[in-house]
């Protein structure tokens, strides 16, 4: 199961994902964008249209692997861990940038390492 973080973006926690989880997640999230474009084709819908119709299905598909319902089934695509931080050591928020210097929620400041 992938760890929860808070996600600034999203503006509450959420799922994380590893490389390993990651793999599985980004299978179905191209399956979708491509589900999408079909049933627009298909169905001559806009974009909206589309994703409310495929949204159960996904939902379903992503809640077995991460274990929580998804709302906006787009926004997962930035919870992949490796393109994030580390942990602040005081707020246990995730840094923004795995560069960042400094904590932007608490403002912590990161070490230099020479």
């Amino acid at each position: 199961m992938p760890t929860t973080h808070f996600c600034w973006r999203c503006e509450k926690d959420m799922p994380f994902f590893d490389e390993t989880e990651w793999d599985e997640i980004e299978k179905i999230l191209v399956d979708y964008v491509d589900s999408v474009r079909v049933y627009r084709e298909k169905h001559d819908s806009d974009l909206e249209t589309a994703r409310v119709a495929l949204h159960p299905e996904m939902d379903r598909r992503l809640s077995a692997v991460t274990g929580f319902p998804t709302d906006d089934i787009d926004a997962l695509w930035h919870h992949r861990l490796r393109d994030w931080g580390p942990e602040c050591p005081t707020c246990h928020y995730l840094l923004r940038t795995p560069e960042a210097r400094f904590c932007a929620h608490c403002g912590w400041e990161r070490p230099v390492v020479e």
